[in-house]
C-alpha cells in the first residue's frame, strides 16, 4: 500500500507545479479561516490559516487535488490527500486526532 502512496504524492505534486493558478477560485481570496467537516467518524476541523502559513510554498499540491475532486473535501480527499501530506510530514495519523472530540468552528 505505501508504493500506492508514493506514486500519488508524485503525481499530485506533478499535477499541482503544471497547473498552479494563482486566481482561480480555489487559491484566491482571503487564507485564514478554520473549517469543519462533518461525517460519520466525526467532524474533522481543518485550520486552513496553519496548513497556509506552515507550507506557504505548496499551494498547489493541495488545491490542484481539490480540483481533481471538484472542489469537495470529502473522506476519499481526506484519506488520500490529506492522508498523504500527513504521512510525509509528520502529521497526525491517528484517526481521533482528525475526526471528532474536536470545537466545531466554521
Amino acid at each position: 500500500m505505501k508504493p500506492f502512496y508514493v506514486i500519488f504524492f508524485i503525481v499530485i505534486s506533478t499535477v499541482s507545479f503544471a497547473t498552479a493558478n494563482t486566481t482561480d477560485k480555489y487559491t484566491s481570496g482571503n487564507h485564514k479561516f478554520i473549517m469543519s467537516y462533518d461525517n460519520s467518524a466525526g467532524a474533522v476541523t481543518f485550520n486552513h490559516t496553519k496548513h497556509a502559513e506552515s507550507f506557504i510554498d505548496d499551494c498547489g499540491f493541495c488545491h490542484s487535488a481539490l480540483r481533481t475532486f471538484g472542489g469537495q473535501v470529502n473522506e476519499l480527499f481526506g484519506h488520500k490527500v490529506c492522508r498523504v501530506c500527513h504521512e510525509t510530514h509528520n502529521g497526525p495519523l491517528e484517526c481521533n486526532k482528525c475526526h471528532g472530540n474536536q470545537k466545531k468552528t466554521r
